[in-house]
């Protein structure tokens, strides 16, 4: 069964308010366009550099982005449905109906090494030796041993999650959130203590007025997620009490895909290209830099040395991390030690 995808492509309804001078400087040309692969649109992406995995409807692609100039595909894959993405140590993570597991220690012949039978796998995050999928029916976060990629284990699971539009680990807890057009309230976000994987439990929410919820990333005590109101900063320091401290309007109607890394909110902002907003002030996030190309970007990853869009027109965009100004002690601008856990 294929999950519902929400399908909103209308045109920027508001602008966004950047006080650039109240936020640090960043690199000129921020975010840097490096490269493109031109051939096939792309809907999803996350990576192991150098590594991307990207997907479009049915195709997995693998990419080779050592060259970010020039990435370039060496591998693909067709399944029956690719609904979300997660990858690590040289395999690719798959809610697509069911949970499916790649082998692609060999990019250039990914194969598939498991699957398991489910109502419509969602979204899954990978924290681990973990996998936490969200299925649509019936609906629930299921949690699996991926100890061994070739043979996950169902260890545990938690009845009544629906409407997942992302799935994100960080420490002892998965920070979901979710969306129900047809609810009272139409979305929000869960905090789930997974510290014993075997017995996950709520353990705080908070509801939002929109009627469409998009995906979250979280860092250092914050969670961000983008919705048809703009860009949400919740306080999650205390995971049984999360608080809304502000939102920012974005200058688009569906931003979708988020990543956070040190201190830099990367948005695909859909039909207004791609954001950066700084985030020195979680209360106040500032826009810092933007691409805007012609087509549409959908989805967004951030590594170690690179940022990966999915463009749905025009494929794979891989730009490079915008860099904090370095003062003559040696020391960045921001705190970049801990890293959000994104996935599609």
């Amino acid at each position: 069964m294929t999950s519902q995808q929400p399908i909103v492509r209308l045109v920027a309804l508001v602008g966004v308010t950047a006080c650039v001078l109240a936020s640090p400087a960043l690199a000129q040309d921020c975010p840097e366009l490096l490269g493109q692969w031109p051939d096939d649109p792309a809907e999803l992406v996350t990576f192991d550099e150098p590594y991307a995995y990207a997907a479009y409807d049915t195709l997995l692609m693998v990419a080779d982005i050592s060259d970010p100039a020039a990435p370039a595909i060496v591998g693909g894959l067709t399944l029956d449905y690719i609904g979300g993405l997660a990858a690590a140590d040289g395999y690719v993570f798959i809610a697509g109906d069911d949970f499916i597991v790649v082998d692609a220690t060999d990019p250039v012949q990914p194969h598939v090494v498991a699957a398991v039978d489910l109502l419509g796998a969602e979204q899954i995050a990978i924290s681990g030796d973990f996998a936490y999928v969200s299925v649509f029916y019936p609906p629930a976060l299921r949690v699996y041993d991926i100890s061994v990629p070739s043979s996950p284990t169902e260890v545990g699971a938690l009845p009544d999650v629906y409407g997942v539009t992302s799935v994100v680990v960080v420490g002892p807890y998965a920070y979901v959130p979710w969306y129900d057009s047809f609810g009272t309230p139409p979305g929000g976000l869960k905090v789930i203590d997974v510290s014993t994987p075997s017995s996950p439990f709520v353990a705080g929410s908070i509801d939002f007025a929109d009627d469409w919820v998009g995906r979250v990333a979280v860092y250092d005590g914050y969670a961000y997620v983008v919705t048809l109101d703009g860009f949400r900063v919740i306080d999650v320091s205390t995971p049984t009490a999360p608080v809304e401290i502000g939102t920012v309007a974005m200058p688009c109607y569906w931003p979708n895909g988020i990543a956070v890394a040190g201190n830099l909110a990367w948005v695909a902002c859909w039909e207004a290209g791609l954001r950066v907003l700084e985030l020195s002030d979680p209360a106040s996030p500032v826009e810092v830099g933007s691409y805007d190309p012609p087509e549409l970007l959908a989805f967004v990853d951030v590594g170690s040395e690179h940022a990966v869009a999915a463009n749905d027109v025009a494929g794979l965009l891989v730009f490079d991390t915008c860099e904090l100004p370095v003062f003559a002690d040696g020391f960045e601008s921001g705190d970049t030690s801990a890293w959000s856990s994104t996935v599609p």
